[in-house]
């Protein structure tokens, strides 16, 4: 019986001693082609892309949570930032709105929340780069 004329599956190889290998060898081919065909679709993780770097996925975690952490500091900063704009700008004792109060709390929140936000966004690439490097 040969492996064109039978179907290779397991059952099949099962009495035949010479036919087990390459029943074996069809079947890893076939989980190969399985696993590239899985990879083009779904797209590598960035710890199977570059194979020579050294950082764990441990870090690459811990820099992720880092960025998201900052990014979150930065959201709660502006909305602070409005917030309390509004509140300096709506005192009790002015009948009317104080719009310089507004404006300086409003421009100072979005500057200090635009820096933080760059900040994270410096350390995501960098961290990028370097996983690049090794």
């Amino acid at each position: 019986m040969s492996l064109a004329n039978s179907a290779c599956s397991v059952d099949g190889c099962e009495n035949q001693p010479i036919e087990i290998g390459l029943c074996q060898i069809h079947l890893s081919e076939q989980k190969e082609k399985q696993s590239r065909e899985r990879m083009n679709f779904y797209g590598k993780p960035d710890f199977v892309r570059n194979p020579k770097s050294s950082m764990s996925y441990e870090k690459r975690n811990f820099a992720s949570i880092i960025v998201s952490i900052l990014i979150a500091i930065a959201c709660i900063e502006l909305i602070v930032a409005l917030i309390l704009g509004y509140s300096a700008g709506n005192e009790t004792y002015s009948s009317s709105f104080r719009w310089s109060a507004a404006f300086i709390w409003w421009g100072s929140g979005i500057t200090s929340a635009a820096f933080i936000f760059g900040f994270s966004q410096i350390i995501q690439l960098l961290h990028e780069i370097n996983s690049k490097m090794k």
